[in-house]
């Protein structure tokens, strides 16, 4: 069974996997890149390191994000690279035993972002693909 750290966009619940999650920062400034994906709310320093931050809920298209102090940005590693998600919340770290496929009558265009659902104590958990959220291509 995998753990899978659970977060929170809006009233959505998703889940990575924790193997996924370098760390867990708060929310810090960022800088904007002119000309980026819309879904790139800009750069953070990160010890030194320049970090790209993605806005989850743009990226899953559900608008805007409101920073609050629950706000968190998810350090992952993708392609040799750190890149930061923005999330509303970070709730719990669990482990999911079923996993069912996204359904195409889901009414969610952006179905290649998800590795499935599944049901825990907390509500239905749409299940990250990393890959495709952290894709700069297709949007």
């Amino acid at each position: 069974m995998e753990q899978y750290v659970i977060l929170t966009v809006g009233k959505e619940l998703f889940g990575l996997k924790i193997y996924a999650i370098d760390e867990i920062i708060k929310m810090k400034p960022i800088v904007e890149i002119p000309n980026s994906h819309t879904f790139i709310e800009g750069v953070i320093n990160l010890r030194g390191r320049i970090v790209p931050v993605v806005s989850l809920s743009k990226r899953i298209g559900n608008g805007v994000y409101t920073a609050t102090k629950q706000t968190r940005i998810v350090v992952a590693e993708f392609n040799g690279e750190k890149i930061g998600l923005i999330v509303d919340k970070v709730s719990k770290v669990t482990s999911l035993q079923s996993i069912d496929e996204v359904s195409e009558v889901s009414g969610n265009n952006h179905k290649s972002l998800f590795e499935g659902v599944a049901h825990s104590e907390i509500g239905i958990v749409s299940i990250l693909n990393m890959e495709e959220v952290l894709k700069y291509g297709g949007e």
